[in-house]
């Protein structure tokens, strides 16, 4: 925007600056709109500064994110408020993951090698218990483990794997053929796969007792996360790229690849629908989180907005509702599946109402605009605006998504709702922002 600089001598010059201002005022906000548009994430509060490496989600209620200084945080009420329920000082939790909604472990990275360790718990965190100290481990940051049953697991700890047959109490090393396996998943006790920091893939049908070369990437790019959904369909991250198989792995394709990003950590709730998670602390490359609906085949590439901001995990534990955790403590939730908001500033005026308008189309399918207006009044700022909620709601009173939950400028907006993920029927759109609230209906009809 230019910046224009007019001297004032007298009164004239005055009344034109004035004016300049009245008509360019309602531009700027529109402009700043734009410039703080909604990433469809939002930040919550975590009550820690600590690093935050992993993230598991039980439904959309309860989970739980894991960092440094041996913070375990746990929520139960879709992360409005995390309680501290083990900390271990200096030592750093690599990861924490839960077998059903009270059993769970984390794997613990020391100083040296008899402070790494795995921790469970049998009451859904409420306490933690060494269930083993690794005494091999290097400190490479990077880690995986899966336990299939209370007793059958797996760990890949950067210098092996290792395969525990009494739940974790003791455990013997596998040799996978990986070198420095960090990656690794498994849908049965007899058939899983292991990767580490090079690009081949492994894979067994005996339980880690014989392992066969199943993939190698040309590219010589490490190796970033490996994910069958089910026993036919599984994606394999590594640098850049995210490999695609249809038959078990016998066979792979390129399914995306970007220079500039890195799918490090990724989310699936069934063969059709996952997330990846690109986040690095260099300018070169992009804090963004890959999506595909359609096994991908193809995958839409959003956006963070979140500057300053680096993340380490992704966990969706719905179709719509899914956090990241990272550095510095942060955790940020979405409830529209992490696809932005499609908020538009719609008109160049100031409004001198709260208004919130009928959806249009309506009925609608699949998709439908909701245009509301916030006006420049007592107690809303002019630097900063009014906080601003748009919740859709099934016709039981039941939350569907939150379409917006931010400040907004004094102006007129739209924003799009997309029904595809819902059954025909009719719904409630409510919008609260100042002392203003109000409700309206729309039928969704497929």
């Amino acid at each position: 925007m230019p910046i224009i600089l007019i001297l004032i001598n007298n009164e004239t010059r005055l009344k034109y600056t004035m004016n300049i201002i009245k008509k360019y005022l309602p531009l700027l906000f529109i402009f700043q709109s734009f410039l703080f548009a909604q990433s469809g994430w939002f930040q919550q509060s975590s009550g820690t500064n600590k690093k935050l490496n992993s993230g598991y989600f039980l439904n959309d209620n309860t989970g739980f994110a894991a960092g440094n200084g041996g913070v375990i945080l746990k929520t139960t009420n879709s992360g409005i408020n995390w309680a501290n329920v083990y900390s271990v000082g200096i030592y750093d939790v690599l990861t924490v993951s839960f077998l059903n909604s009270i059993t769970g472990w984390a794997f613990i990275q020391g100083s040296t090698t008899d402070s790494t360790f795995l921790l469970k718990t049998t009451n859904s965190g409420s306490s933690w218990n060494k269930s083993f100290i690794d005494t091999t481990y290097v400190r490479l940051n990077t880690s995986e483990f899966r336990f299939l049953n209370e007793n059958t697991g797996y760990l890949a700890n950067s210098i092996d794997l290792k395969k525990t047959t009494n739940g974790g109490l003791s455990w013997v090393v596998v040799n996978s053929g990986a070198l420095f396996p960090s990656n690794l998943t498994f849908l049965s006790e007899t058939t899983g796969w292991a990767a580490g920091f090079q690009t081949s893939l492994y894979k067994t049908t005996d339980g880690g007792q014989n392992w066969f070369q199943q993939f190698k990437n040309q590219s010589n790019t490490f190796s970033r996360g490996i994910i069958f959904p089910n026993s036919t369909t599984g994606f394999y991250a590594t640098d850049y790229y995210i490999y695609r198989s249809t038959d078990g792995g016998d066979n792979w394709s390129e399914s995306f690849y970007a220079f500039n990003i890195y799918p490090a950590s990724m989310s699936f709730l069934n063969a059709n629908t996952g997330w990846a998670l690109s986040s690095i602390a260099d300018t070169t490359l992009r804090n963004v989180v890959l999506k595909t609906v359609n096994a991908g085949i193809s995958w839409n590439v959003y956006e963070l907005n979140l500057q300053n901001r680096k993340f380490r995990d992704i966990f969706f534990s719905s179709q719509n509702t899914g956090w990241i955790v990272g550095d510095s403590g942060y955790i940020y939730r979405t409830t529209n599946g992490g696809v932005p908001i499609g908020i538009q500033p719609i008109s160049t005026e100031i409004p001198g109402d709260y208004s919130l308008w009928q959806n249009y189309p309506n009925p609608f399918n699949p998709s439908t605009k909701i245009s509301f207006s916030i006006p420049l009044s007592r107690g809303v700022s002019e630097g900063r605006g009014v906080f601003t909620k748009l919740i859709v709601y099934d016709i039981l009173g039941r939350e569907v998504e939150i379409l917006l939950n931010e400040e907004l400028r004094p102006g007129t907006y739209e924003i799009d709702f997309d029904g595809s993920n819902y059954p025909s029927g009719v719904y409630y759109y409510k919008l609260s922002t100042g002392s203003y609230v109000k409700t309206r209906k729309m039928v969704l009809v497929k």
